[in-house]
């Protein structure tokens, strides 16, 4: 039958054929709890209306900036990360391949061969608060050299004069200093003579590590702190090549798999571990809407939470605490070995080597990523020019920079080791367990059991593709970064299909986590 080979064995076979052709849910004498999956949908949705609408409308209007806000943490934390991209990738230009200016000029200029490339860069680093603007003056002199940085604090001082804005007396001097200092880099005097210690500490102290970069140019001759400066983007990008080369490489052989995946299952060879459900899928719907409120109860009461320096501790504490969940099935009539059984939580066909499909998942699911990716792509590009290529024209040049991001981008550019360590084992620990059991577990359980008539195929599609959407539609990246969340979501949901345990689904999302935090991480100052 090819039910034997779709589940496994014979042991798992159609509902229909356990229960009889007359019931195909295999409910209607069973005893089991039927479960509200309807009623319980209806909480889901209201709640993830809830969440969207906190982070994508509420949230706009929550924090205030001043025009002439000028503290490091301004800065969005995907743009700085873009900027030392920038920074190293210009390094690494001028190391191994000597006159590669006019290539440098473009990571800050833009490209000349593409229409409006250029006016959209210059658009770009004319707008923002005092303290991202002075860092882009910085940008500028590295990038594009002493003349630009001098244009953009001519142009800086101009918007804040015709705004009628006043610095205060430290910004002012901050600013002045910064012109003195690109003026002797500009009249080749790289040793800066015009500005004095005291100028020098203050630039340190207001700009951060963008003032020790504004202090050591490319031709400075204090070559040990030049190194020094450029020692994270250098990381960054040498990190950067080395992932994108292994992530190159497991996605071609992922692209084969998901080819040899496709044609074995359209002609009934595919032998999938996911094995058929305990006939209560609307249980396991309530399971998913009790989580949920649950969880984002728990993330709003935070908020309040005291202890600052552990507040991804309690994160982290909430989400585990969050699966006491799980008991709820049992109180609904399931035994917690059915409850295991449905939700993944075994062994696995391999034993102790479950585990180690997730490398191979993981390659399957990064033709899924890009494909989602490059949809991001499109819509993050039309967002781009709807901003600042003729769409919404900003109210004032003093307008904060904002991309999308999740938030922790920030905290593990500019957190403390302690707060590291919490969102290490938050992103990299916590969520691949938690959001596995619950979405590729509870959720995906419970979509594959009711949709189980509609066939195989589409009701793989179909469960994959709802689990998934709920997933990326919740996280808060933003709307723009749901079809990229969505071809991970799908990578992991393929990984369930086929193994059944979760185990390696759970190593494709640490995968992930881990490797996007390793490029933050090697990225911060």
């Amino acid at each position: 039958m090819v039910e034997d080979h779709l589940y496994g064995s014979g042991d798992h076979r159609d509902e229909s054929d356990r229960y009889g052709s007359d019931d195909p849910h295999g409910l209607r004498n069973s005893g089991r709890p039927r479960g509200w999956g309807c009623l319980s949908w209806i909480f889901i949705l209201l709640v993830v209306g809830f969440l969207v609408y906190l982070r994508d409308f509420k949230s706009e209007k929550a924090e205030h900036v001043a025009p002439l806000d000028d503290t490091p943490a301004s800065m969005n934390g995907v743009m700085e990360f873009q900027n030392r991209m920038r920074i190293g990738l210009a390094e690494v230009f001028r190391q191994f391949k000597p006159g590669s200016d006019a290539e440098i000029r473009t990571l800050f200029e833009g490209n000349p061969n593409v229409p409006g490339d250029q006016d959209q860069h210059a658009a770009m680093w004319r707008r923002g608060t005092l303290g991202q603007r002075l860092q882009y003056v910085i940008l500028g002199g590295e990038l594009s050299g002493p003349p630009a940085a001098l244009e953009l604090l001519g142009q800086l001082k101009w918007d804040w004069e015709t705004a009628k804005l006043q610095p205060s007396v430290e910004q002012l001097a901050v600013w002045k200093s910064l012109r003195r200092l690109y003026g002797d880099f500009n009249k080749k005097k790289f040793d800066a003579p015009s500005v004095g210690d005291p100028e020098r500490k203050q630039l340190l102290a207001k700009l951060g590590w963008y003032g020790r970069l504004a202090l050591t140019p490319p031709d400075a001759p204090d070559r040990v702190a030049r190194q020094q400066v450029l020692e994270s983007p250098l990381r960054l990008v040498y990190c950067l090549f080395g992932i994108i080369g292994f992530i190159l490489t497991l996605g071609a052989l992922g692209g084969l798999g998901l080819v040899v995946f496709a044609v074995a299952a359209a002609t009934g060879n595919l032998r999938v571990g996911l094995r058929e459900g305990s006939g209560s899928s609307g249980v396991y719907a309530e399971t998913f809407a009790i989580w949920l409120f649950g969880f984002t109860g728990g993330l709003l009461a935070l908020k309040f939470w005291p202890w600052e320096q552990e507040v991804f501790l309690a994160q982290l504490m909430l989400m585990f605490g969050s699966l006491l969940v799980l008991v709820w099935p049992v109180l609904r009539g399931l035994s917690w070995a059915e409850v295991r059984q449905d939700l993944g939580l075994t062994r696995g066909r391999a034993g102790v080597l479950e585990p180690l499909f997730g490398l191979p998942s993981y390659a399957m699911m990064l033709p899924m990523l890009a494909a989602g990716f490059a949809l991001t792509l499109i819509l993050l590009l039309a967002w781009l020019k709807s901003v600042g290529g003729g769409g919404r024209v900003p109210d004032s040049p003093f307008e904060p920079q904002e991309m999308m991001s999740h938030p922790i981008v920030n905290v593990v550019l500019h957190g403390g080791f302690w707060i590291r360590v919490q969102l290490l084992l938050l992103a990299c620990v916590a969520a691949p367990i938690v959001e596995e059991i619950m979405f590729r577990g509870v959720l995906y359980r419970h979509l594959r059991d009711a949709t189980r008539g509609w066939g195989w195929i589409v009701s793989c599609l179909a469960s994959a593709l709802w689990t998934s959407f709920i997933f990326a539609v919740i996280h808060p990246q933003g709307m723009i970064a749901v079809p990229a969340l969505m071809g991970i979501a799908c990578g992991c949901t393929l990984a369930r299909e086929w193994r059944d345990a979760l185990w390696p689904s759970m190593v494709v999302h640490a995968i992930n986590n881990s490797l996007i935090f390793t490029l933050l991480m090697l990225g911060a100052p």
